[in-house]
């Protein structure tokens, strides 16, 4: 059992909790107050203009592969082994997943990626 890697060790403290609690309460269900001030927050601390935050991972995949410019007919290079919502956000963007194998720690294997790699790969 000591080789099991757990899938996340989120951090939640009471000041998280607070501000929680207090968005529920007392703003809209969506957007608000408290996500335009995280979105200018974030935004600030990786360095950018802009962040925008999303209700999804599968949002924000589709809005990452949008602002890549994907285009119809498009290929994206993932592998077969991850969530559904990868090659879902590829396909609701207008492009086709290609698949690739794993390696040995469940990573692409970048070995294979130059295989697959099409005129069309984006």
């Amino acid at each position: 059992m000591d080789d099991i890697i757990p899938p996340a060790n989120p951090i939640f403290n009471k000041e998280m909790e607070e501000a929680a609690v207090q968005a529920l309460r007392n703003e809209r269900f969506i957007l608000g107050e408290s996500v335009d001030k995280f979105e200018e927050e974030f935004a600030r601390y990786v360095g950018t203009d802009y962040a925008v935050s999303v209700s999804s991972g599968t949002d924000a995949l589709h809005l990452a592969l949008i602002a890549a410019n994907l285009k119809p007919g498009d290929e994206v290079i993932t592998v077969a082994s991850s969530y559904i919502a990868t090659s879902n956000s590829i396909i609701h963007a207008g492009g086709k997943p290609v698949f690739c194998d794993i390696n040995e720690e469940y990573l692409i294997d970048t070995r294979q990626i130059l295989r697959k790699i099409t005129k069309k790969t984006k």
